[in-house]
């Protein structure tokens, strides 16, 4: 444990080396992955929430429709926040069962993972 030397109630908790690849330390290797989880789930999102977006134009315009399991996968992937933005924003799959489910529940699933991984730092 390190303390601040000018008395202030600042306390860092030092972690042991890791002997990684190259010598990284622990903390590194954990900031590293929580920065590629963060970048991960929110261009999960943009694509979950374009491909709602693009899906009620095609259905507005009676057109090609981007299929239920692409749309409910980019939810379950990581997507879930902007398929549930997208539904709510344009009206789009809010009457089929399994949407009302599984992006809520997809929501809920990232957001403990999230949670569990931010204690543990």
């Amino acid at each position: 444990i390190i303390i601040n030397h000018d008395s202030s109630p600042l306390v860092l908790i030092s972690l042991p080396p890791y002997k990684g690849g190259r010598g990284e330390s622990l903390l590194n290797l954990l900031t590293l992955n929580m920065t590629l989880l963060y970048s991960y789930l929110f261009v999960m999102n943009i694509i979950a929430f374009l491909f709602y977006a693009e899906d009620k134009r095609f259905a507005y315009y009676s057109r090609w429709r981007i299929p239920e399991a692409v749309l409910l996968g980019t939810a379950v992937l990581g997507g879930a926040y902007g398929a549930g933005a997208a539904m709510w924003l344009f009206r789009h799959k809010t009457r089929h069962t399994a949407f009302l489910w599984t992006v809520p529940i997809a929501f809920f699933a990232w957001l403990v993972l999230f949670i569990i991984l931010y204690i543990s730092l």
